[in-house]
């Protein structure tokens, strides 16, 4: 909700393992939603819950290592 109100995107993707949160308590999830938005109303925010696949994780941290090799100063 935080984020939303902030940058008020026109779209919310959740994802890694937090994707499957929503399975678990879908109605405690709008609910809370709704409680904390400032700006707009639960039903404007567009939710996607992208396809995960665990590779994902490797690639981001294999890109974290090599930009930290390419600008890091010895």
């Amino acid at each position: 909700a935080e984020s939303v109100n902030t940058v008020d995107p026109e779209i919310v993707a959740i994802m890694g393992e937090g994707r499957h949160m929503l399975d678990l308590a879908p109605d405690d999830f709008v609910s809370a939603a709704t409680e904390y938005l400032e700006q707009v109303d639960f039903s404007q925010v567009r939710i996607e819950r992208p396809d995960f696949h665990f590779d994902s994780y490797a690639q981001g941290a294999a890109v974290v290592a090599i930009r930290r090799l390419l600008t890091s100063r010895t």
